[in-house]
């Protein structure tokens, strides 16, 4: 089990203050820290946020590994990449001859080795499939191959070069830089961080809104600077190199900006305490079994017929075996919206919620647990639904992501914009046009803008 899994884990227990680490102070970044390097829009449109996240993390450490950074900065290289332990993992699983799985199969290393041998400028693409086979070693199972398009290459390279030219500026003159550090401990969990720059640990995180971070993700950068107390008490082959850390902080490449935060108040005992209360959490560890093939592939098969009632039967079915993962679930759902076929949708969304119970013995696939997919596939069905289907279903959709993630929807103009469209067709014109203007602060594209716009109008 991962540190990040762990310490959500902990939360979930009730217990105020249960690692101890609120006397640390984490000053927030400006409020108006905007996003001034965003990468390609159509990647938001087709949800693919998560992998770019992991993209940009593997691009990041690519440029100081390549000394594009600085010719003269140590750089410790990893010591394995986790899209390897996918690839192996994908060799395992490999007993579904499907085009996608022949693929990475085939050309699996040949990303790996793009990655390390090419100019990031070259190997933009063959580094997006290769992020995939993360999603691969985490979930331990294959998913169809998201592709770039051409515009898209075009875009992520002029988001990568404004990446460049920040980390020239501000880490150009740095003396050594660890990459992802391997924190995890056989004693206590799993825990890579993703970066060392000298002696402070960054962590990469490619958010809109920044301030998440810090509410969130505190304790998992005190979570690693303990783990790496340990490692130098327990030394292991695996143990990152020494450091004297005096500052964790955050690198936000959408803002072009990092926070620092000198760590004096986290004391040797602080970190010693939090490992040896990490290890009281530590559950009974699940086996995976990788044996099996794509639970929904026969569900894939029925709607291919336009089969529909036996599909939703059959995917009930599953849910109820406690088979499938939420991914695949996205994939059917986002299937029965392209069909128009809204009724099913929001029947089997239902039945989904209903029986979230089930989904806790599923493996995280874009997350670090299962709440954290279901809390993006409710988005992704809100925002099916927005513009046709059912509003009242969709609203709550929207209800549930905003509760979950503890934000507003004038955080997101995203969730603005659906609501805009949701609020008209429930006739709520004051509440439309609320989150109208406010889905007009964002860089949403135009075609989108038209749809609401025109439910707006025809509500007069």
């Amino acid at each position: 089990m991962s540190l990040t899994q762990i310490i959500k884990l902990s939360k979930s227990t009730g217990i105020k203050d249960y690692f101890y680490t609120d006397h640390i102070h984490f000053p927030s970044p400006p409020k108006d820290l905007r996003v001034i390097n965003p990468y390609p829009q159509s990647l938001y449109d087709r949800r693919l946020w998560t992998l770019m996240g992991t993209f940009t993390d593997y691009m990041m450490r690519k440029m100081f590994r390549d000394g594009n950074v600085s010719h003269t900065t140590l750089v410790v290289k990893e010591l394995m990449f986790v899209s390897e332990q996918g690839l192996d993992l994908a060799a395992v699983i490999g007993t579904v001859q499907d085009n996608d799985l022949n693929e990475i199969l085939d050309s699996g290393r040949d990303w790996i080795s793009s990655y390390i041998v090419k100019p990031w400028e070259e190997c933009i693409e063959e580094t997006f499939l290769m992020t995939q086979l993360d999603s691969i070693y985490r979930a331990g199972q294959v998913f169809p191959l998201n592709r770039l398009t051409s515009g898209e290459v075009s875009g992520i390279e002029a988001y990568l070069d404004g990446i460049l030219g920040w980390l020239k500026t501000d880490f150009g003159d740095s003396n050594k830089v660890i990459l992802n550090p391997v924190y995890g401990h056989p004693e206590i969990c799993k825990a890579d961080g993703d970066m060392v720059i000298d002696s402070t640990l960054f962590d990469i995180k490619t958010t809109k809104n920044p301030m998440q971070s810090f509410k969130k993700d505190k304790n998992q950068l005190l979570g690693y600077l303990s783990l790496a107390h340990h490692h130098s008490i327990s030394t292991i082959s695996t143990s990152p190199p020494k450091v004297d850390y005096k500052f964790v902080g955050f690198l936000f490449p959408l803002s072009l900006t990092s926070h620092i935060v000198d760590i004096e108040q986290f004391s040797i005992a602080d970190r010693e305490r939090f490992c040896e209360k990490v290890t009281k959490l530590l559950p009974p560890q699940p086996v995976q079994d990788y044996s099996s093939t794509s639970n929904l592939d026969e569900i894939e098969r029925l709607i291919k017929k336009k089969d529909w009632d036996s599909a939703v039967k059959k995917a009930k079915n599953l849910l109820e075996s406690g088979k499938g993962t939420l991914v695949e679930w996205q994939l059917l759902l986002e299937i029965l919206g392209d069909e128009r076929e809204f009724s099913r949708l929001v029947e089997l969304s239902k039945y989904l919620e209903a029986n979230e119970s089930r989904l806790t013995s599923w493996a995280p696939i874009f997350g670090d647990e299962y709440k954290e997919d279901f809390q993006f596939l409710i988005h992704n069905i809100g925002s099916i639904l927005a513009e046709e289907g059912d509003p009242e279903y969709a609203l709550h959709c929207f209800q549930i992501f905003l509760n979950r993630m503890k934000m507003s929807a004038e955080e997101e103009e995203y969730v603005s914009l659906f609501l805009s469209m949701i609020h008209a067709r429930l006739g709520n014109d004051k509440e439309a046009m609320k989150y109208w203007r406010n889905a007009q602060n964002g860089d949403i594209p135009d075609e989108l803008k038209k749809k609401a716009r025109d439910i707006l109008e025809k509500r007069g």
